[in-house]
């Protein structure tokens, strides 16, 4: 019975390794990705904020607002992809 326990020792302390490093590497990948588009939403708005009333109205209008909530999100969607092909390599 002791052989069966070194084997299951054996097989289980890598496995854990592997599940500890992905989550820790997705961890990190997520605090930065997080930090970078908080960094950008801010810039926008202050910058957006900057802008003539006319001008800000008629982009409003226009759906620039609408658009760069979109492109923000496509860049969180192919980052999040990228991240995930990387991490199944690293498992």
């Amino acid at each position: 019975m002791s052989s069966f326990g070194q084997y299951l020792a054996s097989v289980s302390v890598p496995i854990a390794q592997r599940v500890l490093g992905g989550l820790g590497f997705g961890v990190v990948t997520y605090i930065g990705l997080d930090a970078v588009m908080t960094q950008i939403k801010s810039n926008v708005l202050s910058n957006w904020g900057a802008i003539g009333s006319t001008a800000s109205s008629l982009l409003g209008l226009s759906g620039v607002p609408e658009a760069m909530g979109i492109i923000l999100g496509a860049f969180v969607a192919r980052f999040s992809m990228l991240q995930l092909k990387a991490l199944s390599q690293i498992s």
